[in-house]
């Protein structure tokens, strides 16, 4: 009797068990414990593909698939996954290409088994969660088609060596936010320590702790496009592949832009936020950049000087440019050369707001191109003294006379000739004056006797 209550028991315990785990489902109303499901773009392919999003449903294990449908995309984000563990299966009637785990709390993955029923995926999202470590070169071992991996704003310090090498088909790769130093310290740290794919195109290396990337690390990465290595302490501009088209360096301590640094003739974006060390910005820097569309140069409190030639010599007949972008807002910037206008044939938005912009000829163009600024109250003078706190595009003639020698240019001359008059009239006034009204001063003036023996006196006419 004993042992057919303990056979019960154990019955219950191994449905309590299975019932526990959450089985997903469709549901079109929007329901708190459902996935919304509906067809999506595949950033990658551009093709449509069936998503269900089973975004804030306080999941803490991975759930079954069971009753979901056939998908292709799966987003499980913003849950409480803390373990990844072995998946006993994954019925699905879709292959899934996309897989998004991001915003979790994920400190573990089963490194052996756990991907092993993805083998399709070409996009993994595992971004902003709590890994400390990548140990075993297993765990994407079968991902042979994966093309995007970001693995962003956890705290990964330790990667096994070759971590990547079976990736042969990745393509984007964002290891951001990840105490890196250590491993980035290795000239050929990227292609020899972790096995990153030579035919990467976008790799992002933000805040990484890394305070140089040696050029052995770029040599073989021919193909790449995009760069980002923003909030890392770089003293110097990493020089990679000529193909590059995208270029963040923010945040870093980089104080020389110089034209022997930024020789990517195919450079499209240019970003350049927060540069705390910046001073200037010197001639010619940005002269081999004849292809740039967007170039942000923001929020770097100690640049005041921005060389009139750093794109070099610009006029009408300049080679052509194509930018669209251009953003100098809050820096301490003074003045911008009129020549700068021939930038602008093709821009969309232009932002130079939040400057200390001094008020002279050298700003006015600006008021040409009010159609295209943004901003507009925010561009203000800050010197001289009598223009302080003035729209830049509002300056009339009188607040810079000296760029209107036009108008007063004349009007000099003809204020300078009536005080001369005014002048003349004045001092005979004076006279007059002494004359009737001072007899001290006309007695002294009728008193005054030729001397005897003056020259002038009739006593000597011959």
């Amino acid at each position: 009797m004993m042992g057919k209550y303990m056979f019960i028991l154990c019955l219950a315990s191994c449905y309590i068990i299975v019932s526990s785990k959450v089985n997903l489902k469709c549901d079109s109303t929007n329901s708190n414990d459902a996935c919304r499901c509906d067809i999506a773009i595949d950033p990658l392919t551009n093709f449509p593909v069936s998503e269900a999003v089973c975004e804030y449903l306080e999941l803490e294990d991975f759930p079954s698939l069971d009753l979901i449908g056939p998908i292709n995309s799966l987003d499980l984000s913003h849950n409480n996954l803390k373990v990844l563990k072995h998946l006993e299966s994954i019925r699905n009637d879709g292959p899934i290409f996309i897989l998004k785990i991001c915003h979790n709390s994920i400190v573990e993955i089963d490194e052996n088994f756990f991907f092993d029923y993805f083998p399709n995926i070409t996009t993994l999202d595992m971004s902003f969660n709590n890994l400390t470590a990548l140990k075993s070169t297993a765990l994407f071992d079968k991902l042979n088609d994966l093309q995007d991996l970001n693995l962003s704003f956890n705290q990964i310090g330790i990667i096994q060596d070759g971590m990547f090498a079976n990736l042969k088909n990745l393509l984007n790769i964002d290891l951001s936010y990840n105490p890196l130093f250590n491993i980035l310290q290795d000239p050929n740290a990227l292609l020899d320590k972790l096995g990153i794919n030579e035919n990467i195109v976008k790799f992002n290396l933000n805040n990484v702790g890394v305070t140089r990337i040696h050029e052995h690390c770029w040599n073989k990465f021919k193909n790449m496009e995009h760069l980002s290595v923003a909030d890392n302490p770089l003293t110097e501009i990493p020089q990679t592949s000529a193909s590059l088209e995208y270029l963040d360096i923010s945040g870093t301590n980089i104080t020389d832009i110089h034209e022997n640094y930024l020789k990517y003739s195919k450079l499209k974006v240019l970003i350049m936020s927060r540069m705390q060390n910046l001073r200037s910005i010197p001639k010619y820097a940005f002269y081999n950049l004849g292809n740039l569309e967007e170039f942000s140069l923001t929020d770097s409190l100690d640049l005041q000087d921005f060389n009139a030639l750093s794109f070099g010599a610009l006029d009408r007949r300049t080679f052509p440019r194509h930018l669209r972008k251009f953003n100098l807002a809050r820096n301490r910037i003074r003045t911008l050369n009129e020549s700068y206008q021939f930038l602008f044939h093709e821009t969309e938005y232009l932002d130079v707001s939040f400057n200390k912009w001094e008020c002279n000829c050298d700003v006015l163009w600006m008021k040409d191109l009010d159609y295209l600024v943004r901003r507009k109250n925010y561009i203000r003078c800050a010197a001289p003294g009598d223009t302080v706190n003035k729209l830049v595009l509002k300056l009339q003639p009188m607040d810079v006379p000296d760029c209107y020698p036009e108008i007063y240019g004349k009007k000099f001359h003809q204020t300078t000739l009536v005080f001369m008059i005014l002048l003349v009239f004045a001092l005979i006034a004076i006279i007059v004056y002494l004359c009737l009204y001072s007899p001290s001063w006309s007695t002294k003036i009728g008193s005054t006797r030729v001397s005897p023996d003056s020259p002038y006196s009739i006593n000597n006419e011959s």
